[in-house]
């Protein structure tokens, strides 16, 4: 009955618009049939497979004729039209300028013929004439068809659109009318243009539902005939549900994760793509769709529009960073080249004048430092961490990648049972890796700090400071600049243009919560910022680093009364270290917060957690202040063998216990951490007890094994990470923590279709990754972090201090340093050319805070 009903109401609105019009559109239709033989041109498409489908679609495989002979490649040129244009065949005289009526008759007159052969289309395939299935010979039915149901969301309103835009629309109607006899002359682009449209497909019901179309599809349509000069203009559209309305869904909530809170938008999540002609304006395409989306409650948020190749200049952001990064590749040139010359000729007097300022930019010399490989035992070296570091930032990299691509992910609705599994809670608490870095941040400053204090008795603060300064900073300023400037340019595909306007946007605003270390204490505030849409900044990660830093400045006043008093001072850092467990324990009992990082929808509680625990220092202290335990313990044995002499039991006690810590840790709220409906919920008690300890105790077990492997109880687990393989990763952890996330951003923003989510997908996505950033923090290494820690060398290295005599303690007291301490990095240190020491423990020169 609907569809006889449909039937009966397009009849009679042919009938209408026929009989209104009686003496313009037969006429009008008479002429049409007679313009059948005339030559449609359009340019050749660049695709392959729509040639192969073009030939298969004509028997006669008459080669395209087009108006231009390389016309895919002719800017559209509709500025330089004549404001009114004569529009087809139709109008008697083809001189006289068409008026507004006839113009809206025409188009009532080919939507209603339109209308018509998609109802004749739809008969003809009830009687048995085809077959439900978008076969080849059946594409251009579902074409019309597809055309008419969606055009009001995808489509400006003709009637309201600027000239061209009208001419262009108008001969996309008349070539859907012809659009048999089009293909069969080689005129594909109605077709295209159409196709490209973002439609729902298979998978609905597992949550397929982001309509991106085909990007390349659309941009590569060029259009030059008679009656049409376009070229296809792709458009992203997102919607929400519009302001004071009545519908019954909640208005749209920016579902940022406010710890890394430049994800991508979330309105990817309520989008579809459209593709019309460029003549036409996004202004004109969002009146059209908030009108038909007004009926519903929604309104569009977003409209995001793009074609290939656009004539546009670069902005002064982009031209500030093409001229500052060719100049600084400028310097490194000449540096290597200088470097290389001054060995080849043995210029000696290069590397001691003044030069010796610029070699330190030698891309040569520092890929030396970069790839070196120590295979000495040195007992002054922990070389576990090398192993420690890099898979650290590994597990990051792919927690990374596991939380930012579900926004593309075309099975969401199966995200629920693909966490089930308990295995799956190595991703699911993967930001312990965080944890494993700041243990060995606090294990290597509290190292370092007590070495100084040895060796001169004294702590220089300046000193103490400004390395951090030089340390972190150039390479995190060197990272915003690029992001900032021309990353822009890097980005294609439909999402670019959100790339520009959320992360982009972002960037350029606030890249200084970045290089002031403040961004962690900020983030609770970006609404009062007035930052609701546009990412936080160019690194949101990089509020470890400010964590890290905060607690860093404070390390001196709990490190030095060790010193100063040995027993007070281990009381005083045992008060801070039993408050770094209290803090985060009270605040999860009172506020019922989450005890961790959970799997669930409720944008709210992680919210609440994340800005009351997971980003602040207070909270994020505990495994900080293991580390200093643990510098504390190795530093103390060196003048004390007896602590480093374990027996058996000792050692299968504490490799068992640290696994049995490590996999409660990880595994002990699996049963809790899973976001489908009928999930036990965690008891008060048991948040506060886990959200209280479990840090620490990660941090303990991971302490367990640094002791043990680097006191030779290691086996093969030592053999395994102290290898020297790991060393030249080691070094680039730094800038790989930097780069990692910007690159999946990156790469996040460029594709141009969701995709299916599973475990060996991320994996495989994981490897790519980090084998691109690998190849980038190289780069970033020897622009930033090498030339600047070159440059401290030969400006702050402090003369060779003189050895602070102190007597031999006893095993409960601190001991001084040893020999083999002082002298570890002696080598390296006196020749420009040896390896850097940034890596080892302990070296006055460096604090090792690369652990990020």
């Amino acid at each position: 009955m609907a569809r006889t009903s449909r039937v009966h109401v397009l009849a009679a609105c042919v009938l209408v618009n026929l009989l209104a019009d009686l003496g313009a559109c037969g006429p009008a239709r008479e002429e049409e049939k007679a313009a059948e033989g005339h030559e449609v041109r359009m340019a050749v498409p660049r695709s392959a497979f729509l040639d192969r489908l073009h030939a298969s679609m004509r028997p006669d495989s008459m080669p395209l004729q087009t108006k231009h002979p390389d016309a895919n490649h002719k800017r559209w040129k509709g500025s330089q039209k004549k404001e009114n244009l004569v529009l087809g065949e139709q109008n008697p005289d083809p001189g006289e300028i068409r008026k507004e009526e006839e113009i809206m008759r025409e188009l009532a007159h080919l939507r209603a013929i339109l209308a018509s052969q998609v109802e004749e289309d739809r008969s003809k395939m009830r009687s048995g004439f085809g077959v439900p299935l978008p076969l080849p010979e059946m594409k251009e039915a579902y074409t019309r068809r597809s055309f008419l149901n969606l055009v009001p969301l995808y489509l400006p309103d003709a009637q309201k659109a600027n000239t061209e835009c009208r001419r262009d629309l108008l001969a996309l109607y008349r070539s859907l009318n012809d659009l048999e006899e089009l293909v069969k002359n080689g005129t594909l682009w109605p077709l295209q243009l159409v196709d490209s449209w973002g439609k729902f497909a298979d998978g609905m019901l597992v949550g397929n539902l982001k309509l991106m179309g085909f990007f390349g599809e659309c941009v590569r349509i060029s259009v030059t005939q008679d009656d049409a000069d376009f070229r296809g203009q792709y458009c992203f559209l997102s919607y929400g549900a519009a302001k004071n309305s009545s519908n019954t869904t909640e208005e749209w909530k920016d579902l940022r994760t406010p710890m890394l809170s430049s994800m991508l938008h979330p309105s990817l999540l309520t989008a579809y793509a459209t593709c019309m002609p460029s003549t036409c304006t996004r202004e004109e395409l969002r009146d059209t769709v908030n009108e038909a989306l007004a009926p519903a409650g929604y309104e569009l948020n977003a409209v995001e529009c793009q074609v290939e190749n656009p004539p546009s200049a670069f902005s002064a952001d982009e031209v500030f960073g093409i001229v500052f990064f060719s100049a600084l590749a400028a310097v490194l040139v000449i540096a290597t080249f200088l470097d290389v010359w001054s060995q080849c000729f043995q210029q000696q007097g290069l590397r001691t004048g003044p030069v010796k300022y610029l070699l330190v930019f030698s891309v040569s010399r520092n890929l030396q430092k970069l790839f070196h490989l120590d295979i000495s035992k040195n007992p002054g070296v922990i070389s576990c961490l090398h192993g420690i570091r890099f898979l650290s930032i590994c597990w990051v990299v792919l927690g990374h990648q596991y939380a930012y691509s579900i926004y593309l992910a075309s099975n969401p609705t199966e995200l629920p049972e693909l966490v089930k599994p308990a295995a799956f809670q190595m991703i699911a608490n993967g930001d312990l890796s965080v944890d494993t870095f700041f243990l060995m941040s606090g294990t290597l400053v509290c190292l370092s700090v007590l070495k100084q204090m040895s060796q001169t008795g004294k702590f220089n603060a300046a000193l103490y400071y400004l390395h951090r300064i030089i340390r972190l900073l150039p390479p995190i300023a060197m990272t915003d600049a690029f992001l900032a400037t021309v990353s822009g340019l890097l980005v294609t595909g439909p999402l670019a243009g959100l790339y520009r306007s959320f992360y982009l946007k972002g960037c350029r605003h606030s890249w200084w919560m970045d290089v002031t270390f403040i961004s962690n204490l900020l983030f609770p505030y970006l609404a009062d910022m007035g930052k609701t849409n546009e990412a936080a900044t160019c690194l949101p990660h990089c509020w470890y680093t400010g964590v890290d830093t905060q607690l860093y400045i404070l390390v001196p006043l709990v490190l030095l009364p060790l010193y100063y008093r040995k027993k007070q001072g281990r009381l005083w850092m045992a008060f801070w270290t039993a408050a770094s467990l209290a803090v985060p324990t009270v605040l999860i009992g009172v506020y019922d917060l989450w005890p961790a990082s959970m799997l669930s929808l409720d944008t709210e509680a992680s919210i609440q957690y994340n800005y009351k625990v997971y980003l602040m220092p207070w909270c994020r202290a505990s495994p900080y202040l293991v580390g200093l335990w643990t510098g504390y313990i190795l530093h103390t044995a060196k003048n004390s063998p007896e602590y480093m002499k374990l027996t058996a039991s000792q050692v299968w006690a504490g490799w068992a216990a640290a696994t049995g810590v490590a996999l409660a840790v990880v595994f002990g709220i699996a049963r809790y951490n899973d976001p489908s409906p009928g999930t036990p919920q965690m008891s008060l008690a048991e948040a506060v007890l886990y959200g209280g300890l479990h840090r620490a105790a990660w941090a303990a077990a991971v302490a367990w094994v640094v002791v043990a492997c680097h006191w030779g109880y290691g086996g093969p687990v030592d053999w395994f990470l102290s290898h020297p393989c790991w060393q030249p990763l080691s070094r680039l952890t730094y800038c790989i923590y930097l780069t990692s996330l910007p690159i999946q951003f990156a790469l996040q923003y460029s594709l141009v279709r969701p995709h299916y989510y599973t475990n060996l997908a991320k994996i495989q996505e994981t490897c790519g990754v980090l084998f691109i950033v690998i190849l980038v923090s190289v780069a970033l290494t020897l622009v930033s972090e090498s030339p600047v820690l070159g440059l401290e060398k030969l400006l702050l290295r402090p003369p060779a201090p003189t050895r602070y005599e102190t007597p031999i303690l006893k095993p409960d007291e601190l001991p001084s340093a040893s020999s083999t301490d002082t002298e570890e990095c002696s080598a390296n240190v006196q020749s420009e050319d040896g390896p850097q020491c940034e890596q080892v423990p302990g070296n006055a020169d460096s604090e090792i805070s690369e652990l990020k």
